[in-house]
């Protein structure tokens, strides 16, 4: 079963009463506001419901806000806080909202001062036509087009000018400025637009997708 990440669960059947109960002093409009100590917000046996409550609010504000900013995720850090359910992340969540900070830091970072050129295999030379610096390889990508999976063992290179895709004997080269938008998909996509096509790349490395969100973003800025 898909995990569905920043959701809890309670007993469905008085959960309804305790919202009823509760939504007038905390909601939507009220989450960033409520200054209320939270454990006025629930009462013995109750904890169960509150938490799940108080996730579902904070869900709906992170997918109606969700932007690389600092604003953002510092935000959403406090909003954890605030309501006492900081220890209740799992280690997923805590990696998204470490690796959402750290992206945002690094976009904002002049990354050619950063990478070291790696060398590139001669048959990986033949494929990649040319002398484009490559910045970082990641192993094991997977992709799809328009929908479409490929599944044929990938390789990704960021270079100085373009990503590129190589999956033997073929190669896809994506120019950074053919680029006109792209996004990242919690917790381990990124979504691309180019050429009139729409391409997903995931990984099981987390590390890698928003790494390659950080090139994309600086070389588009």
């Amino acid at each position: 079963m898909e995990q569905i990440f920043f959701v809890r669960d309670s007993d469905d059947k008085t959960y309804q009463e305790y919202v009823n109960k509760y939504s007038d002093k905390l909601n939507e409009d009220t989450l960033n506001n409520f200054w209320t100590p939270f454990k006025h917000l629930y009462d013995f046996n109750e904890y169960d419901h509150y938490r799940r409550y108080v996730f579902s609010l904070i869900k709906k504000w992170m997918d109606k806000n969700e932007v690389y900013s600092f604003f953002y995720i510092s935000r959403l850090t406090k909003l954890f806080r605030r309501y006492g359910l900081e220890k209740e992340l799992n280690n997923v969540e805590k990696s998204y909202m470490y690796d959402f900070e750290n992206t945002v830091f690094n976009s904002e970072r002049n990354l050619k001062s950063i990478p070291v050129e790696f060398s590139v295999a001669k048959d990986e030379k033949r494929l990649l036509r040319g002398k484009e610096p490559i910045y970082f390889i990641f192993e094991d990508i997977e992709f799809t087009i328009d929908g479409m999976k490929n599944s044929e063992k990938t390789q990704l290179y960021l270079g100085e000018t373009k990503l590129l895709l190589l999956f033997q004997p073929s190669l896809i080269s994506i120019k950074y400025d053919d680029i006109t938008s792209h996004r990242l998909k919690f917790p381990n996509m990124l979504i691309l637009s180019a050429y009139n096509k729409e391409m997903v790349i995931y990984s099981d490395e987390i590390k890698n997708v928003y790494k390659t969100f950080e090139r994309v973003y600086y070389a588009n800025k």
